[in-house]
């Protein structure tokens, strides 16, 4: 007889080896549907018993309530809400667990400025987002950074982009707008996947201006029968040549070359010697060369002289300075060094030719703020005193 409330055991079954035969899998449900059955969102944020992660999801980093409840966190926090919707069967939704949401300083700005909500897509919480938001699987994975008052998407980021250009993005939004705005944020879309597309079409188009003479191997020299036209537009009369008349320019000509070509040709028009007048086209064509390839060169800004690094003393500071690499340097600085010897240091670690003379900001990171408009500030008066501050590139 078998008492109530009690089952009876099944029999144990061994196979051939002596081992025991596991037990049978029951499914039950709970009474009334069972989400959010113990106040936590357990349930509702669990992903399917199938979904394994190469690199595990931050838990401890997203909220873990329902999204509801992150947008009132939002609110009363006056915080912006960034959403990160995965999909497990997509390799950049674990570089986005392995390389993004384990970054030092994206953790820091998140856990500062930001409510950060992650869900996979299996998910209770996820299926419903994608539900009102009109999402697929194909715009997996999708970071989203949205305004918690209103709900609507601000920022809207599909597939893997790197720590750097994610927290230049977040740091560029923080410093352009408040919540105390009265116009809401103009929304932008930016589609990582389609990167390598067009950056090979932009490619291609570069490699076909052969057609248009704008590469460096048309832009040279034109032969014509009375003279010769070089790639900016300039008449250079041959000393053989007993006339001068103009010839018709290249497409690399600019407005400034139209003038000097006038200019050359009007002189040459009054010369009875065609050797003197093509004395001057040619010295005026070697200045405007040189003008040309001075332009092209980017002019490095110069900042003030980095301070030689003082011993530790009271009047003392360190600060840690992430650059647009990745990398931190940190050093000590005097409290009553300006701010401009951060933006020294920073520029004098730029080490890649091509971005020699590029124009940057340095950022704090509680709040977010720009310290371009601080460079005679003192680092105390600034309040930077032992703290991060985060450099990017001005776009």
């Amino acid at each position: 007889r078998r008492e109530r409330g009690t089952e009876e055991a099944a029999p144990d079954v061994f196979d051939e080896d002596g081992l025991r035969a596991p037990d049978p899998v029951r499914m039950n449900q709970l009474i009334g549907g069972g989400r959010h059955d113990d106040g936590s969102g357990v349930l509702s944020r669990a992903e399917d018993e199938t979904v394994s992660w190469m690199f595990p999801p931050p838990n401890h980093l997203s909220f873990p309530g329902s999204f509801q409840e992150a947008r009132t966190l939002g609110k009363s926090e006056k915080k912006w809400l960034l959403v990160n919707i995965q999909l497990h069967t997509e390799f950049a939704s674990h570089e986005l667990n392995r390389d993004v949401w384990t970054d030092e300083f994206i953790v820091t700005l998140l856990r500062s400025n930001l409510v950060f909500w992650q869900r996979g897509h299996t998910s209770g919480d996820a299926c419903e987002y994608m539900h009102k938001y009109h999402l697929t699987e194909e715009m997996l994975p999708r970071i989203a950074l949205l305004d918690p008052r209103t709900g609507a998407e601000i920022i809207t980021i599909a597939g893997y982009l790197s720590p750097q250009d994610l927290a230049n993005i977040i740091l560029e939004f923080l410093d352009s707008n408040s919540f105390d705005d009265t116009v809401a944020p103009r929304p932008r879309h930016i589609d990582m996947r389609s990167r390598a597309v067009e950056q090979t079409t932009a490619h291609d188009t570069s490699s076909s201006a052969d057609n248009y003479g704008f590469t460096e191997a048309t832009v040279g020299t034109t032969v014509g029968t009375t003279g010769t036209t070089t790639g900016t537009g300039v008449l250079s009369v041959s000393s053989s040549s007993s006339s001068c008349e103009p010839v018709k320019e290249t497409k690399a000509g600019s407005s400034s070359g139209d003038s000097g070509m006038k200019r050359v040709v009007e002189e040459c028009s009054g010369e009875k010697e065609t050797g003197r007048a093509g004395e001057r086209g040619e010295r005026w064509r070697e200045r405007e060369e040189e003008r040309v390839e001075m332009a092209a060169v980017p002019r490095k800004r110069q900042w003030c002289l980095v301070p030689e690094e003082p011993s530790v003393d009271p009047n003392v500071t360190r600060i840690s300075i992430k650059l647009v690499d990745g990398s931190t340097v940190k050093r000590r600085f005097r409290k009553s060094d300006p701010v401009e010897v951060l933006f020294s240091l920073a520029a004098s670690c730029i080490t890649d030719e091509k971005n020699i003379g590029k124009e940057f900001d340095i950022f704090t990171i509680l709040p977010a703020r720009s310290l371009r408009e601080s460079l005679g500030v003192s680092l105390e008066e600034a309040n930077l005193l032992n703290c991060q501050v985060v450099m990017r590139w001005i776009t």
